[in-house]
């Protein structure tokens, strides 16, 4: 009796971390569904200053920020439920100290500098309790900030040069000098850097490289607002870019939605478009579930896709408005931040786009990489992007 052992054929691509069982595929999902499930909404969260000559050899500042965050001590961002309770349930006296710690704060770190010499800063206003308890209230479906905290920087000699740098309390700052020269100045600081020394009226037109440095500023705010920050705009990115089939469908594709969130940005921030975050930011969301499923049920829709992404591009494009909307800026000061942050942007999403194309390079000629990758890549995408709308629906404090 002649016996044979049957021979296995064993293809290397088809045994892989992904294709050996629906329990591997599911372990793999949930993990990543863990690892990014603590990213949930962002929000661009800064303190605006406005600065103005004031009378007599003055410059008046006007603070706008999270007031009950430098009450807390904590980063400038709206409070979690648990913070908020804390600082509601204050005493007196511990209100009373945490106010004079923070006025304190803003006489000795918020530095003004007077033709390049440090001059003192003055408190004029602070907010009183009302005013305090009702920043604490807010959410970041809100977009505001407290009322003003008002510094005064009085000097003893004619203002030709004038820079600041606000404390690191304060992290992203947003400073808006009014009247210095013949035309406003905005640019973004960050944790207690010092601004660009601009010219008062006397000392004639802005020079252009104060104006360029004040361009980049807002070019970076566009880029952290994606990378690291926008980790729903990150993950519909990638989503969009795991289904693409070809170069040309790739190009497609962003450049769509590149031209989709440009124009909704630009109508936003201008006014002509008016949403509500509460349905904005819940529809971002689910944008990364949309596409993600679409990879799974639709890879081979091409024209589907292109007009999937165009249509939720718009509410990226609104979502971006809501973070500039707040910055009270108006006319050329306006469309100089608003090129400049949609600079940013474009290039932090292409950093994205380039990091998801050159770490699946290798992986796209294999026979797995559908089946094996796409798809539970995907379906973890879906489920983060659901669960997050949910979130912003209901309201995160009911998971947190």
């Amino acid at each position: 009796m002649n016996t044979q052992t049957p021979t296995v054929n064993i293809d290397a691509d088809s045994s892989t971390p992904f294709t050996r069982g629906w329990s591997q595929r599911f372990t793999f999902v949930f993990v990543l569904c863990l690892l990014i499930s603590p990213a949930v909404a962002h929000n661009l969260d800064y303190s605006l200053v406005t600065l103005e000559p004031g009378p007599d050899q003055s410059v008046e500042i006007e603070i706008n920020c999270h007031l009950s965050a430098l009450l807390l001590g904590i980063e400038q961002r709206h409070l979690l439920p648990g913070e908020r309770e804390r600082l509601l349930g204050m005493t007196d006296e511990q209100l009373t100290a945490r106010i004079g710690d923070v006025r304190r704060l803003m006489e000795t770190e918020f530095l003004a500098y007077v033709n390049g010499s440090e001059t003192p800063v003055g408190m004029t206003e602070f907010p009183d309790l009302r005013e305090i308890f009702a920043d604490a209230l807010m959410t970041p479906e809100d977009r505001a900030l407290s009322a003003p905290i008002r510094l005064m920087v009085e000097s003893r000699e004619p203002i030709e040069v004038f820079a600041v740098a606000p404390p690191p309390a304060l992290g992203l700052a947003l400073l808006n000098f009014r009247g210095f020269g013949n035309r406003d100045h905005v640019e973004v600081v960050t944790m207690g850097a010092m601004s660009d020394p601009v010219r008062t009226a006397a000392q004639g037109i802005e020079d252009s490289s104060t104006a360029a440095r004040g361009f980049r500023s807002f070019v970076m705010l566009g880029i952290t607002h994606v990378v690291p920050d926008g980790w729903d705009h990150i993950l519909f990115i990638i989503a969009m870019t795991l289904g693409y089939a070809s170069w040309r469908m790739l190009v497609g594709l962003v450049t769509v939605f590149t031209l989709s969130h440009t124009v909704a940005l630009a109508l936003g921030v201008f006014g002509l478009v008016s949403v509500s975050g509460q349905i904005v930011e819940p529809m971002i969301a689910l944008s990364i579930a949309i596409v993600a499923l679409e990879n799974i049920f639709r890879p081979d829709k091409h024209k589907l896709r292109l007009n999937s992404v165009a249509i939720l591009g718009l509410l990226h494009g609104l979502g971006f408005a809501g973070s500039l909307q707040k910055m009270d800026l108006s006319g050329t000061e306006l469309a100089f931040a608003l090129f400049g942050f949609n600079v940013g942007v474009e290039v932090g999403q292409l950093v994205v786009v380039a990091l998801v194309v050159a770490a699946t390079a290798a992986l796209r000629s294999r026979t797995w990489y559908r089946k094996g990758f796409v798809m539970p890549a995907s379906i973890c995408l879906a489920a983060t992007g659901s669960l997050w709308a949910v979130m912003r629906v209901v309201g995160e404090s009911t998971f947190t």
